[in-house]
């Protein structure tokens, strides 16, 4: 692009007026390149200050998300380390649990054979009653039958018993007449 448009160089013809009238357009033209240039150097500014200032936000946000990098890395380490610690515990758990059942487990299997002894203990002790309910049973028939016959002896021994008084009676009777 030419910066001196419209430029001839004068010429020894030319007339003086044609020489200050390039002159004139040179320095309006000279003139707007300055105030072009300065508005350049103006928006060049700006612009730079704008881009300063993204620097500056983009530096503190770089800031602070290797701030927060950082954080999050520490976090997961104290998240793996705790995983790390629940997992231990819980094979330890685990270990204590695995005891525990098998020692319920001796236990249950304990109080089964406690119950077995228990049920033939039980059986044997239900045949025993059985035995001596039979036994009972056969006694009271019996005390029923001899209370019977002394039922009737005492009846007789009574019916017996009363002939002598009947007979003493008569007996005194006599013996006062």
């Amino acid at each position: 692009m030419d910066i001196f448009p419209a430029r001839k160089r004068p010429q020894s013809s030319q007339s003086e007026e044609d020489f200050q009238l390039q002159l004139t357009e040179l320095q309006e033209h000279l003139i707007e390149c300055q105030r072009n240039a300065t508005q350049a150097k103006l928006d060049l500014q700006a612009k730079n200050q704008e881009l300063e200032e993204q620097l500056v936000i983009r530096k503190k946000l770089n800031d602070r998300q290797r701030s927060d990098i950082e954080s999050l890395q520490e976090q997961l380490e104290r998240t793996q380390l705790e995983m790390a610690q629940g997992r231990r515990q819980q094979e330890e758990q685990f270990v204590e649990l695995k005891a525990e059942v098998q020692g319920a487990k001796d236990i249950a299997q304990k109080r089964v054979e406690a119950v077995q002894r228990f049920k033939a203990e039980l059986s044997l002790s239900r045949t025993t009653v059985a035995e001596l309910e039979r036994e009972l049973n056969a006694l009271k028939q019996q005390y029923s039958g001899e209370k019977s016959a002394w039922g009737e002896q005492r009846e007789l021994l009574q019916a017996q018993l009363a002939g002598y008084q009947e007979t003493e009676a008569e007996a005194n009777q006599r013996w006062q007449e």
